[in-house]
């Protein structure tokens, strides 16, 4: 008998357990709100390198390379006077791309980093030297020039020194004037000071032609006016201090007068 209550109590026990601890069981549901990626618009933007210098002949790691508008398949490059230097990507967003240059048997000197989001949306003008081994680079100053909209002519103190977006290197220090001049666009004219080592941004917000200039108001041109003389003779009034010109007689008239008188003269002849 005791046997058959202490089964039944298992009995129920093993159908009471499952039950409490199912009804003690919560089911949580998690949202998953998808990342939204920065749209990209216009070519990318560049601010920084780091480092900016490197010896030939090593590979060179870009640890930062720092802006805005870089796609997630962007490419570098560095662009030289003789060729161009292919770098690699490892990780890239859209404010920094981390990679490498291989400067193996690359030529020293200046050369400008270049940020690819395709074949025709690309921006170079971040300075970058190559340096031979133990030598001794010192920061020289220079101008990063920027147009909106890009592809503007500019001019340092008169002399053409480029296409914007780019920067102009080994600037020597002082105030310059600055002109930039693009077709369909009116000219801007403006300054910059270049410190010794620092490197200064101009940057030149262009307006098209016609836009924000008041029209012009046509001035009326003279129209001639034609008088005409009258012919028209206006009578006088009566009396007139002016002799009235006497009315020309007719020749008939006058001989048959002078035929009257005669006829009248041998009517009174006895």
């Amino acid at each position: 008998m005791k046997r058959f209550l202490l089964l039944v109590c298992l009995f129920f026990l093993l159908l009471l357990v499952p039950a409490g601890v199912l009804a003690d069981t919560t089911t949580t549901t998690t949202t998953v709100v998808p990342t939204t990626s920065p749209v990209i618009s216009g070519p990318p933007q560049l601010t920084s390198i780091t480092p900016s210098s490197a010896d030939t002949n090593t590979t060179v790691s870009i640890t930062s390379l720092a802006g805005s508008n870089f796609a997630s398949n962007a490419g570098i490059r560095m662009k030289g006077s003789s060729k161009d230097i292919l770098g690699s990507v490892t990780s890239v967003n859209y404010t920094t791309i981390i990679g490498t240059f291989d400067l193996d048997n690359q030529v020293p000197g200046d050369y400008q980093v270049c940020v690819y989001n395709n074949a025709t949306s690309y921006t170079c003008g971040l300075p970058f030297t190559i340096t031979t081994p133990g030598e001794i680079t010192t920061t020289a100053s220079s101008i990063f020039f920027e147009t909106n909209p890009p592809g503007a002519t500019v001019l340092l103190s008169g002399t053409r020194i480029g296409t914007s977006v780019f920067t102009y290197n080994n600037a020597t220090p002082g105030t310059y004037k600055v002109v930039i001049q693009m077709n369909g666009y009116q000219d801007y004219t403006g300054t910059v000071t270049v410190l010794e080592g620092t490197r200064t941004k101009f940057y030149a917000p262009l307006t098209p032609l016609g836009a924000g200039t008041p029209a012009a108001t046509a001035t009326p041109a003279p129209t001639a006016t034609t008088i005409r003389k009258s012919t028209l003779k206006v009578p006088t009034s009566w009396p007139s201090d002016t002799p009235t010109s006497a009315s020309p007689v007719d020749p008939a008239v006058i001989i048959g007068a002078a035929g009257l008188g005669l006829g009248a003269a041998v009517l009174r002849k006895p």
